[in-house]
C-alpha cells in the first residue's frame, strides 16, 4: 500500500479554467520504498564484489605463505568466479522459492563464514575451499549487480594497503565482518517479488535451448568469458612482472571500476539507438583489441589505459546480456534461458584463470595467456555478429 494519501497522490491546479497540473510522483521522493531495494541491492553488490575482486591483493601474500603455483592460485580465482556463474540458475530458484532477503541474506553469510575461514586457513586446500567454493556459492544467490563497479573500484585498492600494513590473514578477517555487517544490512533492505505473476509466453525451453542460434549465443559467451574476468584477478599480479611501480598498483583497479560505471552509462545507451545485439557483439571485438595493448604494455600508462578500456567493455557487456537473451529469444523460462548461457561461460572464466597461472608456471610469463585471452574475445565477436540481423523467437 502506498505511503502517500490520495490528497498527496494527486493534486490538480487550475490555470485558464481548463489545464491541470499534476504534482511530483511519489515514486521520484526518497520515502518511495523502491528506493529502499535499490540501496539494499546495491549494498549487497557492493559488499559482494569488494570482497571477490580483491583476490589480486590476496594472491600473492597466499601463494608465499604456502608456496603455491600461479596455476593453482589461479584455480582458487577460477572456482570463485566459475562457480559464481555456474549456480547463478540455483540462486535465482532459490530467490523465487524462498524470497530474494531470505536467499541473499543465505548468500552474504556463506561469503563471510568464507572469508572468515580463510584467515584462518592451515593450507592452500582450505584456502580453495575458504575462498573459492563458499564465496562462489554465496555470490550466486541472488547477488544484484548494481555496486559491483564500485566494488572492483575500491575492494584491491583497499585490500592492497591494508595488507601491507595488517598483513593477508587480518585484512581477509576484516572484509568478512565488512561483508557480514554492510551486505547483510542491504539484504535486510530488500523485498520480495510479488507471486502470482502470470508466466510469460513463448516455445519451451529446451525448443529454444536446442536451436543453433541458442547455441551460437552460448558458445560465443563461453569465448568470451573465457577472457572477461581475468583481468580483475591477474592485471595487478601481470604490472608486477613489467616492473610497474607498487604505489600505482591499486589505481589500476580502480580505472577498470571508472571504465565499467562509464561502460554501463555510455556504451549501454549507445547500445540502445544502435542495436543491443549488434553492440553487444562488437563489445568483445573491442576487447579482443583492448587485450593486444596489455599484451604489449610496457609501463603503468599503457597498463592504465587497458584498464579503463576493458572496465568499459566489461561493464556494457554485464550489463547488455541480460537483455541482448531477452531480444533474440522468447521462452517461458527466460530466467532458466538465461542461466544456461551463464553456466558455460563461468566455466570459461575459471579455465582461463587457471590459464593465465598455468601460463605462468611455464613460461614465466603472462603472455601466452593474455593472447589466447584475445583471440577467444574476437572469436566470441565474430561468432555473436550474425546474430544482430536476428528476429526474437
Amino acid at each position: 500500500m502506498s505511503p502517500f494519501s490520495p490528497s498527496q497522490r494527486l493534486a490538480y491546479a487550475e490555470s485558464d479554467g481548463d489545464r491541470a497540473t499534476m504534482l511530483p510522483d511519489p515514486e521520484t521522493s526518497l520515502a518511495y520504498p523502491g528506493w529502499r531495494v535499490v540501496a539494499g541491492a546495491f549494498l549487497q553488490s557492493l559488499a559482494a564484489f569488494s570482497a571477490a575482486w580483491a583476490f589480486a591483493a590476496f594472491a600473492v601474500p597466499i601463494g608465499e605463505t604456502f608456496g603455491a603455483s600461479r596455476a593453482a592460485l589461479g584455480a582458487v580465482f577460477g572456482m570463485q568466479i566459475g562457480l559464481m556463474m555456474v549456480l547463478a540458475p540455483l540462486g535465482g530458484l532459490l530467490a523465487d522459492r524462498c524470497g530474494t532477503r531470505a536467499t541473499c541474506l543465505a548468500g552474504t553469510a556463506l561469503m563471510a563464514a568464507g572469508l572468515l575461514a580463510t584467515a584462518q586457513a592451515g593450507s592452500l586446500g582450505a584456502v580453495m575451499l575458504a575462498y573459492g567454493v563458499l564465496p562462489g556459492a554465496g555470490l550466486a544467490a541472488g547477488i544484484a549487480a548494481s555496486g559491483v563497479a564500485l566494488g572492483t573500484m575500491i575492494g584491491t585498492p583497499v585490500a592492497m594497503a591494508l595488507v601491507e600494513a595488517l598483513g593477508w590473514r587480518a585484512t581477509i578477517g576484516w572484509f568478512g565482518l565488512a561483508l557480514l555487517l554492510v551486505g547483510g544490512a542491504g539484504a535486510l533492505l530488500l523485498r520480495d517479488r510479488p507471486r502470482g505473476a502470470a508466466a510469460p509466453g513463448g516455445p519451451g525451453l529446451r525448443e529454444v535451448a536446442l536451436s543453433p542460434a541458442f547455441v551460437r549465443m552460448v558458445a560465443g559467451n563461453a569465448l568470451g568469458g573465457f577472457a572477461t574476468m581475468i583481468p580483475l584477478g591477474y592485471l595487478v599480479p601481470s604490472a608486477t612482472t613489467r616492473g610497474v611501480d607498487a604505489a600505482l598498483l591499486p589505481l589500476l583497479m580502480t580505472l577498470i571500476g571508472v571504465g565499467s560505471l562509464s561502460g554501463r552509462v555510455v556504451l549501454g545507451g549507445l547500445a540502445d539507438r544502435f542495436g543491443r545485439v549488434r553492440c553487444f557483439a562488437l563489445l568483445y571485438l573491442f576487447q579482443g583489441a583492448a587485450f593486444l595493448l596489455w599484451l604489449a604494455a610496457p609501463g603503468f600508462a599503457a597498463f592504465a589505459v587497458f584498464a579503463l578500456l576493458h572496465g568499459m567493455a566489461y561493464g556494457a557487456i554485464v550489463a547488455l546480456r541480460p537483455s541482448v537473451v531477452a531480444d533474440l529469444f522468447q521462452c517461458r523460462s527466460m530466467t532458466t534461458l538465461t542461466g544456461l548461457v551463464l553456466c558455460p561461460l563461468g566455466v570459461a572464466a575459471g579455465l582461463g584463470a587457471i590459464a593465465m597461472g598455468w601460463s605462468f608456471d611455464a613460461t614465466g610469463s603472462y603472455a601466452p595467456a593474455i593472447a589466447a585471452s584475445a583471440l577467444a574475445a574476437a572469436a566470441a565477436g565474430l561468432l555473436l555478429l550474425p546474430l544482430a540481423g536476428r528476429r526474437p523467437g
